[in-house]
């Protein structure tokens, strides 16, 4: 015997019902050995995700106790209190609150010093108390969010949200391995299949047996009874059984499915047949019944060639509060498939009944079974129960809920080491940003994820606000210095890293000397140089005399500039070289006078060393571009972008911690090819270094109009959309295999709030739900 859980899918991707009957079906034509499905619709357990949160927050709130008369005194001394003493205050702690806060500062030395009372830290004391105070609520920042996730947990449980589980119970002859069982239900599913040690069970509890019901031992869990089909009749579908589950009460469905031998099933056709035959010649009596089974048996002897034929029995087990709305949910179920399917609850039976939802054989369960011959399409048809999705998940943050069938969903981007890629799309004003800036905080609150954001629209200021002492909001302009010249390839770097450094700095420069135009949607950006062959052969001369000084890991303080480029090239004796010299020259100090030292606004950004944080030390750092004309903002985006894939790279760095990298405008990155290099490539490696990327755009044709563009779009595993107009919705459906006509209506009539989520193999149409405080920190974005 083998247990088997079966992951769901959603009926409406699967297109063709028949076809998916047909492949269901195929599976039970197969068998030689009795099976059992059990399909489980239970309240949605938030409790694992309420545990972790708790443990999580139980150790934020431990330390918050530990440092708070610290943080007070540190404050106070900031803040200029002559009788401020911090260092009082970690006298006062006991040995082993100590040793964690020295734990957290086992890196810096000079304040683990201060904290065991050297008073050898001189004048700069201040300004290293300050320094631990910052580092404090750089991890306590997490505590009022953590409070705020539970709660708000704690609301959706008392909701009617629902989970479906789906098991299927084997008892299969020796010869037959779950391996091969498993890999043929993947086939028949094309879902995964997971092996378990025991069945789980589906009552929470004791139960004291009545006549027609299950009484719980002890309050608060729920009254039961179970019921046995006596009577399946009419078309079958796929979706048949889909209404069963469809209810806001717990309900467990058994299917039972025993194969007749080949042999068997055509000898009992033929009887049936013969026997119907007999009482319908009978000229003086009209046996309608006769001529129903005989029209069956001869359908059943044609279909036995490519198909089997089966006895299925079903069982239905009903929860409810109260002995009376148990009996109301039973009553509810029995209308719901009308005459379809009629059930009975024999009396002093439940015991037996119960059997169904374990591993006891029906042959060995003592109960009035009356179970229907069925072909093997008609199982595959209750089989598409399987149809009926419903996410149990709770792994990563939470996104919202499954508005199809009130199940919450979580994901988790990075789960079995996948490539974090996704997509985000969406008309501007239909929820987006803020559902990025949702996901933002709760992967860095829930999950501990570090991420990084490029705004192009003053969404950094809001993240930083609400995140406090987690976020830093860098705000970039003509005034920050950035020098497009550092080295952003590593060693291993494909083709070598000078060759690819060569080639991107080529690409910066073609942007560079560009001229102004307007994109395919109107904005302004400019237009790369078209290098002569001349051209780029003594620029690659030069940039390998400038890079032969430097390496990967030289410190970008000591990298060289643009005006290191111009001496080079001043210094070839090509005409080229000097009208190359003398353009750079002109863009950068506006004169080709080479004795003119005072630069202009490019030439104050571009060619001075880069003055940008890239440590990226909090749990979110954006970098603004807001204040950048529209033009040079790809420049920026390449430093913060070149910034990140060094810091990928960085052995020091703990890889253990998931990193997640939004970019908003993704355009400014498909449309320069410098750019889109960069982005290719952290899709490439991104698995390796722990990286997930969010690519933020309003239309698709941002990724499908370019190879680059379109490589990063397949590349990305999840993609969501809020609301598109009719063409661009098409195009995403296009580009989407499961996508259909039903989800492009869906996709073009969104209310705000509202989005389609592709996550792997799942369509999603999601309601984002937030808590209160989400609500008021990202209002308006």
């Amino acid at each position: 015997m083998q247990i088997f859980q079966l992951s769901s899918f959603p009926i409406e991707q699967a297109g063709d019902l028949g076809a998916l009957e047909h492949r269901l079906g195929g599976w039970f034509a197969s068998l030689t050995f009795p099976v059992r499905l059990l399909a489980i619709s239970s309240a949605f357990d938030l409790r694992p995700a309420i545990a972790r949160l708790n443990r999580g927050q139980r150790e934020c709130a431990e330390l918050a106790r530990i440092v708070a008369p610290l943080l007070r005194a540190i404050d106070a001394l900031v803040e200029g209190e002559p009788h401020a003493h911090p260092a009082a205050a970690v006298r006062g702690l006991a040995v082993d609150e100590l040793s964690l806060l020295l734990d957290l500062f086992a890196s810096e030395r000079p304040l683990q010093l201060l904290l065991l009372g050297d008073d050898a830290a001189g004048d700069d004391a201040l300004e290293r108390w300050a320094a631990i105070g910052d580092a404090l609520d750089s991890i306590l920042w997490r505590l009022p969010w953590m409070k705020e996730q539970v709660r708000f947990y704690e609301e959706l449980q008392r909701r009617h949200l629902r989970s479906a589980t789906y098991l299927l119970i084997t008892w299969e002859p020796p010869e037959v391995s779950a391996a091969s069982i498993a890999a043929t239900l993947r086939g028949a599913t094309g879902r995964a299949v997971t092996l378990l040690e025991q069945l789980p069970s589906v009552i929470p509890g004791s139960y004291l047996t009545q006549s027609r019901s299950l009484r719980p031992a002890q309050p608060g869990m729920p009254y039961l009874a179970a019921a046995l089909s006596y009577e399946i009749q009419g078309e079958l579908d796929a979706t048949t059984l889909h209404s069963l589950l469809n209810v806001s009460y717990d309900v467990a469905l058994a299917i039972d499915i025993a194969t007749i031998p080949r042999n068997k099933a055509q000898r009992s056709a033929e009887l049936a047949y013969n026997a119907a035959r007999l009482l319908a010649s009978d000229s003086k009596l009209l046996d309608t019944r006769a001529v129903g089974v005989r029209g069956s048996a001869q359908r059943v002897l044609f279909e036995l060639k490519r198909q089997g034929l089966h006895t299925v029995q079903l069982g239905v087990l009903i929860g409810g509060e109260t002995a009376e709305e148990l009996e109301a949910n039973l009553a509810e179920t029995e209308g719901r498939l009308g005459s379809q399917i009629r059930w009975m609850r024999p009396p002093n039976g439940q015991a037996e009944l119960l059997k169904l939802w374990s591993t006891t054989p029906r042959s060995q369960i003592d109960a009035p079974f009356k179970p229907r011959s069925i072909l093997s399409d008609g199982v595959g048809c209750l089989a598409g129960v399987l149809g009926y999705h419903r996410a149990s998940n709770t792994e990563g943050p939470f996104w919202g809920i499954d508005a199809a069938r009130r199940a919450p969903l979580f994901f988790n981007l990075f789960a079995n080491n996948q490539a974090a890629h996704m997509t985000l799309l969406g008309m501007t004003g239909f929820g987006k940003t803020f559902f990025l800036n949702v996901l933002t905080l709760r992967s860095a609150v829930v999950m501990g994820t570090r991420v990084i954001g490029i705004d192009d629209f003053d969404n950094g200021p809001r993240i930083a606000g609400a995140a406090g002492a987690g976020a830093s909001c860098y705000m970039l302009s003509m005034d920050t210095p950035i020098n497009i010249l550092d080295v952003v390839y590593d060693e291993d770097a494909e083709g070598g890293w000078l060759t690819s450094q060569v080639q991107h700095t080529i690409g910066q420069l073609a942007l560079l000397l560009g001229r102004p135009g307007k994109s395919a949607d109107g904005k302004e950006r400019l237009i790369p140089r078209d290098f002569e062959p001349e051209e780029a052969g003594v620029l690659d001369r030069a940039l390998m005399l400038l890079y032969g000084a430097v390496t990967p890991a030289t410190p970008l303080r000591e990298m060289p500039l643009l005006s290191d480029l111009i001496a080079i090239l001043d210094g070839f004796r090509e005409a080229e070289a000097q009208r190359l010299a003398r353009t750079l020259r002109i863009k950068l100090f506006g004169t080709d006078d080479p004795g003119t030292a005072e630069p202009n606004t490019a030439g104050r950004c571009f060619n001075r060393h880069t003055e940008v944080d890239w440590r990226f030390g909090a749990d979110i750092s954006y970098y603004n571009t807001a204040n950048v004309p529209t033009i040079y903002r790809p420049f920026f985006y390449l430093q913060i972008i070149g910034a990140i894939l060094r810091f990928m790279r960085d052995p020091g760095r703990d890889r253990s911690r998931k990193t997640m990298l939004a970019i908003d405008e993704f355009g400014y990155v498909t449309q320069v090819e410098a750019l889109a290099r960069l982005a290719a490539m952290i899709c490439k490696v991104a698995r390796k270094y722990g990286i997930g990327l969010i690519a933020i755009d309003q239309n698709p044709l941002t990724f499908l109009e370019s190879e680059t563009g379109r490589y990063i779009f397949e590349n990305c595993q999840t993609k969501v959309s809020f609301r598109l107009d009719d063409t661009p919705a098409r195009q995403l459906a296009g580009a989407v295999r499961d996508m259909n006509e039903e989800h492009i209506a869906e996709l073009t009539h969104f209310a705000p709030g509202q989005c389609l989520a592709i996550v792997r193999n799942d369509i999603y149409v999601v309601n984002v739900e937030t808590s209160p405080r989400e609500l008021r920190a990202f209002k308006g974005s």
